[in-house]
């Protein structure tokens, strides 16, 4: 370039995105052949630019806004409430907002921002109440979607990670901490000792100063419902089935606000939160969460699947010392009646736990597969956002949760449904419908039935062609009918 005069002129250079001022695109006068004079254009409304070549069109367009943002025109793009985007593609000065996230600006991303190719820029859902509107974050919340909590303590205040979300915590928080694990363990020796060791090892003078009071309870409950002993009775004996009834129902409930992407309200919010108890998370009890943050997915992973292997170890150990043990010979129908009842403690003990840890191990393995896909901004484990996809990385995690999920997700069913085939229960359940359906047909004739106890197992139901049935039992059993009076 040669210039005809003696005076000087300042010339300014620009490439890439410095070609224009944020939110405005390069049109030029002849965008077709892609060169010649042009002007930075601003972006109207319901629209925004990511990057000043937007398209590589060079015609002034620009990009209509993406679902969960609101774009008022020029650089005001920015998320609405509940979504959150990567500050680093559209905000003109990232670093000063709650959702930038060191990590993610890599050098390649750098060089992403540098280069003339646009970004696509989408809007990600984050946490319910994690991401606020204008590029702010929940109190306690930074970073990527939202999920990163701020540790940095200021007068004794701090954030921790815990199940639904970031949670206040103070210096006393891991002392309210300690104290509920330590509640927790000693109910658990409680459980431990009735569910197993009870049949065996009994404490007459303490069980009859417990009985006694669980008695008089039983009884004031049972006058103030003025209900009659056969009603008791009647009721009393699927108590367990209702109880188990309304343990899942909570479970499964409280696993709604974790897993579905749903804004449930502050009410329902605190109500699913109550029933996460039943969810027997101890690293998500209240005051619990506090004192197990810096555990990370990987070691929480390791004890939620073998802390129940080792449980189940130690319920067998009554059974094993009684079934091992030398007995004089005096005294061997004695220890065939005690290994009788333990290992009935021991088998309805293993079950119920089973259905109890059930879901939280289920949850807790096949976490590792759920992962948040922010786009530029990586992918990133959801139940931990401090933690990188494991799909991606192929780590120890996901190993251990390829090998689990067929161990209690797929496993546990299975072993329940075997079963219930092996100890014949379906047929049982039908012989028992067929039972209450001949009662009913004898009560209309004002006949009364009379069966053993065993009746079920002496006997069962043959279908006669006919649609009816033969009520089977050995030669040596017999039925009673009686008229009523």
């Amino acid at each position: 370039v040669s210039m005809q005069s003696d005076d000087v002129h300042q010339v300014f250079l620009a490439e890439n995105r410095s070609v224009c001022p944020p939110g405005h695109v390069l049109g030029l006068d002849d965008a077709a052949s892609g060169s010649g004079p042009g002007a930075c254009v601003q972006c109207p409304q319901t629209t925004y630019s990511s990057h000043p070549l937007e398209k590589g069109l060079l015609d002034g367009s620009c990009s209509p806004c993406p679902p969960g943002m609101t774009c008022g025109g020029g650089p005001d793009a920015k998320p609405l409430e509940g979504f959150w985007v990567n500050p680093h593609l559209v905000h003109e000065d990232p670093e000063s907002v709650d959702m930038y996230d060191a990590q993610i600006v890599s050098p390649s991303a750098t060089a992403r921002r540098a280069s003339s190719a646009p970004a696509a820029v989408t809007a990600h859902r984050c946490a319910e109440g994690a991401c606020l509107s204008d590029w702010k974050c929940a109190e306690g919340h930074y970073g990527r979607a939202c999920g990163l909590c701020n540790a940095t303590r200021v007068d004794g205040k701090y954030f921790a990670m815990g199940a639904q979300g970031c949670v206040p915590c103070e210096e006393t928080s891991q002392a309210g901490g300690a104290v509920v694990l330590t509640l927790c363990g000693i109910v658990a020796t409680l459980v431990y000792y009735v569910a197993v060791w009870r049949p065996w090892i009994r404490f007459e003078s303490v069980e009859k100063t417990v009985g006694a009071c669980v008695q008089g309870i039983r009884n004031r409950v049972r006058s103030l419902a003025n209900r009659g002993t056969e009603s008791n009775n009647t009721r009393g004996g699927s108590a367990t089935g209702y109880l188990k009834i309304m343990i899942g129902f909570f479970q499964v409930t409280a696993a709604f606000s974790s897993t579905l992407e749903v804004e449930w309200g502050p009410t329902l919010e605190d109500l699913l939160s109550l029933f996460a108890l039943f969810q027997l998370d101890f690293f998500s009890l209240p005051s619990t969460e506090c004192v197990t943050s810096d555990i990370q997915h990987s070691e929480k992973l390791v004890v939620s699947t073998l802390a129940p292997v080792l449980v189940l170890v130690l319920l067998a150990l009554p059974t094993l010392a009684v079934k091992f043990r030398n007995t004089p010979q005096p005294e061997i129908d004695r220890r065939e009646r005690v290994v009788y009842k333990v290992s009935s403690a021991f088998s309805f003990s293993a079950l119920a736990f089973l259905f109890l840890v059930y879901p939280l191990v289920s949850k807790a393995v096949l976490g590792t597969f759920n992962c948040a896909d922010l786009g530029d901004g990586g992918k990133w484990l959801k139940s931990d956002m401090r933690l990188s996809c494991p799909l991606d990385s192929s780590n120890f995690a996901l190993h251990w949760s390829i090998v689990f999920t067929i161990v209690f997700p797929i496993g546990v069913p299975v072993l329940f449904v075997s079963m219930l085939y092996y100890f014949k229960v379906p047929q049982l359940a039908e012989n028992k419908v067929k039972m209450h359906r001949l009662r009913a047909v004898l009560s209309r004739m004002n006949v009364r039935m009379d069966l053993p106890k065993n009746w079920n197992s002496l006997g069962g139901f043959e279908t006669n062609g006919a649609g009816g049935f033969h009520l089977c039992l050995p030669v040596q059993q017999h039925l009673t009918f009686r008229l009523h009076s």
